[in-house]
């Protein structure tokens, strides 16, 4: 880029402004990834992981990759359907309400 403003093909501010676009990129990296340490941290806790023994000083992974295919969702109304029948605590009240 340097070379491009010194030859006049890119204005100054043009590096100046592509070089503010990749600090604040670089600022919203870091801050995805605090968040993902600080997810683990908390799920750490959940699972009841001392945070200085072996379990919680390693780094959480996913068994399985998520599926996720844009647009197979469906309405709303099927997805609470689908929600609300598979809550764990409505299927108690329901097994004892028969």
């Amino acid at each position: 880029m340097q070379a491009q403003v010194e030859v006049g093909t890119m204005a100054p501010l043009e590096m100046l402004q592509a070089k503010s676009e990749v600090a604040s990129r670089d600022q919203l990296l870091l801050s995805a990834q605090d968040i993902i340490l600080d997810n683990e941290d908390k799920l750490k806790n959940i699972l009841n992981y001392a945070f200085d023994s072996e379990l919680g000083k390693k780094r959480l992974r996913p068994s399985e990759t998520a599926k996720f295919d844009p647009g197979t969702e469906g309405t709303l109304e099927e997805a609470l359907q689908v929600s609300l029948s598979k809550r764990p605590d409505l299927l108690v009240k329901k097994k004892g309400t028969r």
